[in-house]
């Protein structure tokens, strides 16, 4: 496959992580290939070789990229450094996006310690998206 003669440039880069991430902010953004590449001003193709290729993204689309999606590049290029939390952390902050402020407010409380006891309930009649059950410490 063409993902794994690409996987390292000649410096021993490996941009198959990166470019698997920039396809994850894309699509969990639900912004098409298309629409992307027409506000990087770059032909849909050229951004497929880039998601599906291990095409090299130049260091300016790089940077307009990451700054699109907030994406921090920095475990990308120190991966030495980058410690897993930061992995675990880039992959919540994209789900923590397409909550609502609402299922923000719960998390936020199970995060503070909510000690009301082990199923957190809203005083409105509007249900969050989801329930979370946790045990009471």
């Amino acid at each position: 496959m063409e993902m794994e003669k690409n996987k390292k440039n000649r410096y021993g880069f490996d941009f198959t992580p990166m470019v698997l991430d920039i396809k994850t902010f894309r699509e969990a953004q639900k912004i098409t290939r298309e629409k992307l590449a027409e506000t990087l001003d770059i032909t849909p193709r050229h951004l497929q070789a880039i998601e599906l290729e291990g095409k090299h993204p130049s260091l300016g689309l790089l940077a307009y990229i990451a700054t699109i999606f907030d994406m921090p590049i920095d475990p990308y290029i120190f991966p030495d450094k980058a410690d897993a939390k930061s992995a675990v952390r880039k992959r919540l902050d994209v789900l923590l996006n397409k909550l609502s402020y609402r299922d923000l407010s719960i998390l936020e409380d199970i995060g503070e310690g909510n000690q009301e006891g082990s199923l957190l309930t809203l005083s409105s009649p509007v249900q969050p998206s989801f329930i979370i059950v946790y045990p009471v410490v």
